[in-house]
């Protein structure tokens, strides 16, 4: 099902009595971004940007990337699947549409892979951010409580397709939306189904683990980290099985190899 907002409003709210952080600063931290977004002339319109990725995910399968501990063994496998299938996962010659949660867009560099989408609080490399931009990612930028001033610092710097997202009641906000989700991983889940992703497969999701590349605000206890995984792994109940799959399913339980075909 899609996220709307008032179901959103609910979960929201239950999030913040489980969770200590700077829930205050939400509003703040959308109306900054709101602002930057408008002021950046650099910047594709929203609607423009909004259409693009309409175009990228109706109907497509959509590989998410999490920044997990297991996404580099789990790009390792797929990237093998790809050449055994004479297929590619570069930029203009793949099928699937990537999306980089965050800080999975430094592995996915790396590897020479540009997702199509990065969608992103900042937390992660942000040079490697600035970088897919302007080898075309769409780059959905989200707002929060404890950003602001990594919005300031790096929003103006962004020269391709942007798009904001925020926490809140985006119509409160001129040109930010909210498709649902808390972490940047679930949020990229949450985004590609609210544009009608055919399938969505997820690598380097792991709600066991804290990885490394978890973002850089290492000032979090691991009891909110886990915390936070905790909510991802459970508002991603929220898109139907039907859609959501784990890449790592289709190791452990080969009988369902048909549907991440």
């Amino acid at each position: 099902m899609l996220m709307e907002w008032e179901q959103w409003q609910n979960l929201y709210r239950a999030i913040k009595r489980d969770i200590e952080l700077n829930w205050s600063g939400d509003e703040r931290s959308s109306m900054n971004l709101s602002r930057l977004l408008k002021n950046n002339r650099r910047i594709a319109e929203c609607t423009s940007t909004e259409k693009r990725l309409k175009e990228l995910r109706e109907g497509k399968k959509v590989y998410v990337m999490g920044a997990g501990p297991d996404l580099g063994l789990e790009l390792d496998r797929l990237e093998e699947e790809c050449q055994r299938e004479g297929k590619s996962l570069k930029m203009g010659e793949r099928e699937e549409v990537i999306i980089s949660a965050d800080g999975a867009t430094t592995e996915l560099l790396r590897r020479g892979i540009t997702p199509d989408i990065v969608v992103t609080d900042l937390d992660g490399v942000i040079e490697d951010i600035l970088a897919a931009n302007e080898e075309g990612s769409i780059i959905v930028v989200h707002s929060h409580g404890d950003n602001i001033s990594k919005l300031k610092e790096v929003v103006p710097r962004f020269r391709g397709m942007v798009l904001g997202t925020t926490q809140v009641d985006p119509s409160n906000y001129e040109g930010l939306y909210n498709f649902g989700g808390f972490t940047d991983g679930d949020r990229s889940a949450f985004l590609a189904h609210h544009y009608g992703a055919d399938k969505i497969v997820l690598l380097g999701f792991n709600f066991n683990e804290v990885g490394e590349k978890i973002g850089d605000r290492s000032a979090f206890s691991e009891e909110v980290k886990f915390k936070k995984l905790a909510w991802s792994n459970l508002l991603l109940g929220f898109i139907p099985s039907s859609v959501l799959r784990f890449y790592s399913e289709r190791w452990d339980h080969p009988e369902l190899d048909e549907l991440f075909l």
